[in-house]
């Protein structure tokens, strides 16, 4: 169990979907990579969790990061609040990847700079005040993103 973690969520995002079925190494390319530069993607041929030791080991391939691809089936999040996890999602799905690794130090301080609670705010904000633009309906209730 992680006492951090509050939130935990499965997504088929195109570009996880794509990076979950490489077998090369990712490497950081955009800011937001920097935070998955050590995502997991371990090697079962398991998608969908039909049992709890598949559960388990999914958890266990997760470890203490925020993020674990799953082969050919996406990917699988967590995050502290809310707003975090959400985060997560969309950053991974904005994250690209390039042939040559930063440095430590660079990362170290990217990381600093974009996965913090403040950052998790105003991004949770921004996210948050795209989707109101988009509208409601007679009911109150948000335009799909989709169709």
């Amino acid at each position: 169990m992680r006492p951090d973690v509050q939130v935990v969520a499965h997504a088929q995002p195109f570009h996880a979907y794509l990076f979950s079925a490489s077998l090369d190494p990712l490497r950081p390319f955009t800011v937001v990579a920097d935070y998955f530069v050590d995502v997991p993607r371990p090697e079962d041929e398991v998608a969908l969790m039909t049992t709890k030791e598949e559960a388990i080991a999914l958890a266990v391939a997760l470890g203490q990061r925020f993020a674990v691809l799953m082969r050919n089936y996406g990917v699988t999040f967590c995050g502290m609040p809310l707003a975090h996890a959400a985060c997560v999602r969309i950053f991974l799905e904005k994250t690209w990847f390039r042939a040559k690794k930063p440095s430590p130090a660079t990362r170290l301080k990217r990381h600093g700079q974009i996965m913090s609670p403040i950052h998790w705010e105003h991004s949770w904000n921004y996210f948050y005040r795209k989707l109101k633009v988009r509208g409601e309906n007679a009911d109150g209730i948000a335009a799909p993103l989709f169709g």
